[in-house]
This record gives structure tokens, sequence and C-alpha cells, in this order.
């Protein structure tokens, strides 16, 4: 499994996209609301930018990052550069506020609309489904569709996502609950989506489309994969070292436990084998880990997020050349042992066995 070279993937309508894009979670802050200060939003800003200069085109946010707070950071950066050399990716259905769903058609429109505000344009180019909740029985994925079909046939919103959950959510949702392996695949045909978008990186199995893998039904669709979170909020990057203090929000597909000592320990000594391989760096850590998730699909995007300038450019001046099918081999089997290894002091989303 190898990515023969970093070539533009294409959406529908013929909007291209580069495969390295930027999330944008970390930027926003908790989903509390924003509790980064002015210095630190000022160096986003920079990091938009300098990612800008790098030929980034494609950037990933949610109004849930800081409450709005990421969005209106890229609206900032939208004002910096024509609108159309620029796809912006987002995820609604996720906060339902008085709405009595999510997914309600009152509620799902004025999402869209707030997401518009807060960027400051006219359009958004992706607007994905959190695809874990349409109601019992998915009594709210046809007027769910309906309303961001509508919204596309204004003009609003150029192409429609699902974003799937994670590997072994469906454990935790409970009977009946919509996203899971039995419940996916209706989803997938109402929804019909342009692009899919999924939490994935190294330290997670690979999320289901009922008995298929995700990367599997997007190649035999043709449909181009966003894949967020690919390092998995820094863990693979080496940064987090056992005897520090850490304080932050894991992302979705990491356990609070992977981040106590115990945990960082057991991820210190589990990357050791790639360290000794690729290089004892940051960047080379990096490198291997966005490598691995481009190489699970030709048509993957990588999303990683960043919360500086400096972590911008190491992400995207660190990729070299693509894994060989030995070195693929090597770094596949280093996080199987190491997703066996976190499973036991607090575990892991979905079969950390497999």
């Amino acid at each position: 499994m190898t990515v023969p070279d970093l070539s533009a993937r294409l959406l529908p309508g013929g909007l291209s996209v580069q495969p390295l894009g930027i999330g944008c979670r970390s930027i926003g802050g908790p989903t509390t609301g924003a509790s980064r200060d002015a210095a630190q939003d000022a160096n986003a800003l920079d990091g938009l930018l300098l990612a800008l200069k790098h030929d980034v085109n494609v950037f990933d946010t949610a109004a849930t990052y800081g409450q709005g707070h990421a969005d209106r950071l890229l609206g900032q950066m939208l004002e910096t550069v024509p609108r159309e050399n620029v796809v912006i990716s987002t995820t609604v259905g996720s906060f339902r506020g008085t709405a009595p769903h999510p997914y309600a058609a009152p509620h799902l429109r004025h999402q869209v609309e707030q997401v518009l505000a807060n960027l400051n344009t006219t359009h958004v180019d992706v607007v994905c489904c959190e695809g874990r909740d349409f109601g019992p029985a998915n009594r709210y994925l046809e007027e769910a569709v309906g309303t961001l079909r509508a919204l596309q046939d204004e003009g609003f919103i150029r192409l429609i996502g699902l974003s799937l959950p994670l590997a072994g959510e469906d454990d935790a949702a409970g009977p009946g609950a919509t996203g899971n392996r039995l419940d996916v695949d209706p989803v997938l045909d109402a929804v019909s989506p342009d692009v899919l978008r999924v939490r994935y990186s190294p330290l997670s199995p690979e999320p289901r489309t009922g008995d298929d893998g995700v990367f599997s039904y997007a190649a035999r669709h043709n449909i181009v994969t966003l894949i967020g979170e690919p390092l998995a909020g820094g863990l693979l990057t080496g940064g987090y070292r056992p005897d520090g203090p850490h304080s932050c929000e894991p992302p979705s597909q990491c356990q609070p436990s992977w981040f106590t000592h115990e945990g960082l320990t057991v991820l210190q000594q589990g990357l050791q084998p790639l360290r000794e391989r690729f290089g004892d760096t940051p960047q080379a850590l990096t490198r291997v880990a966005l490598r691995y998730c481009l190489a699970q699909s030709d048509q993957a995007v990588v999303l990683p997020g960043f919360s500086s300038r400096a972590q911008v450019e190491l992400n995207l001046t660190c990729l070299g050349a693509p894994l060989t099918g030995e070195e693929f081999a090597f770094a596949q089997e280093v996080y199987r042992r190491l997703r066996v290894a976190l499973a036991g002091i607090g575990g892991a989303p979905g079969d950390a066995m497999n």
C-alpha cells in the first residue's frame, strides 16, 4: 500500500483539493467555548496563512470547535485569498440547542446559516452530516437530507458529505443508534455523499461501512475521504512526555488514559521502533504517521491539526517520499502492537486487537 505521489484529488463539480490539508479543531479551543488568547489566535492565523503559501487549499472545521471560534479565524483567513481558491469543509449535526433533534429542519438550516456568518462567506464547499444519530429508526434522516439538498439548490452548499462514526462507537451508543455497523448502509444510501469524513489515525481501527472498511468502500465508489485527527492529537509525534504536565481535551478517537503517565510511557516505548527505523525527531514520526494514513487510499486527504504556526510548518514540510511496501508493513506492525498495549491500560476505540 503506497501513494505514488501527492497529486490532487478531484471532488465532484471539478473541485480540486491537495492531499494534505489542515484540521482546525485545536485552534478553536475547547468545545465549551473559546479560551485561547489574542496571541494564540494571531499565531493560529499566521499558521493558516502559511498553509496557503504551501498551496494547501482544504481546511476542515466544525461549529463545535470552540463554539464557532475556529470558523471565525478561518473567516479572517478567507479575507486574504480569492474564495474560489479555498475549499472549506464543515460538519453539522453534533448539537441540538433547543431543537428536538440536531437534524430537525429549522435547526439544521440555522446551523448552516450560522457557519456561513462565522466564516463571513456566501457558501460552504462541503457540509458533512455527523452520521452517528438521526433519531430512533432514522426518524430525521429524510428531513436532514431534504434540508441539505435544498440548501445545495440555493447555492449555500456545494457538496454534501457524511462524517462516519469511529469504529466501535456503536457499542457505546446502545441499541438502535444510527451510524453503527447495522445502520450505516441505509444512511449512506439516503445521503449518497459526495465526500466521506472519518476520524482515523494509526492508533485507531479502520471505521466500517457495514461489513466493509471505509477506505475500500470509498475506493469502489471513487469518493474522496477526508481523514481528521491523523496524528491522534499529537500523540504520534512523540511530543508528549510521561513526566510532563498535560492539560488538553483529548481527540475523540483517544482515551483520556492515553494522556496519563502510564499511557504516555506505553506510547513512548511503543514508538521506539519507529524512532530507530525512521529517525528520532518529531518530523520523522509525523512523516510516518501522515504517510501511513495517505497510504490507506489514493483518494485520501489527511487533515493534521495544529495550534501554532510552527506545527503547520512541520506538518507541511516533513512528508518526504512515500513509504515503501516494506516500510509500510513495518509501521503497520508497530502501530498494531501499540494499539494492543494501549488497550490494556484503559481501552481503545473499537477492536484494538484487529
